[in-house]
């Protein structure tokens, strides 16, 4: 299923998404953990084990591996900028 590119940027709207709703309903805030932390830790896990699979496992062609890298890069990059953006 995640062999191909859109598969993993359909990952990323989901999560991203998951992201904001977990973020307005229980936000992290200096008197414990909210909801977003849980969804970061999933998606953190979920990220490295397709990167894993997708360099590693599967057998998918050089070129869809760059976009499949850049993807993951502009998602990751997305959910740094939604945590480190002031509220």
């Amino acid at each position: 299923m995640f062999k191909k590119p859109l598969a993993h940027f359909i990952f990323y709207i989901v999560g991203i998404i998951l992201l904001v709703t977990s973020n307005k309903l229980s936000p992290t805030n200096l008197a414990g953990p909210g909801l977003d932390i849980i969804v970061l830790i999933i998606l953190f896990v979920s990220i490295i084990s397709l990167l894993t699979l997708t360099w590693f496992k599967f057998q998918i062609e050089v070129s869809n591996k760059l976009i499949i890298s850049s993807i993951h890069l502009i998602g990751i990059s997305l959910i740094v900028w939604f945590i480190c953006k002031p509220k």
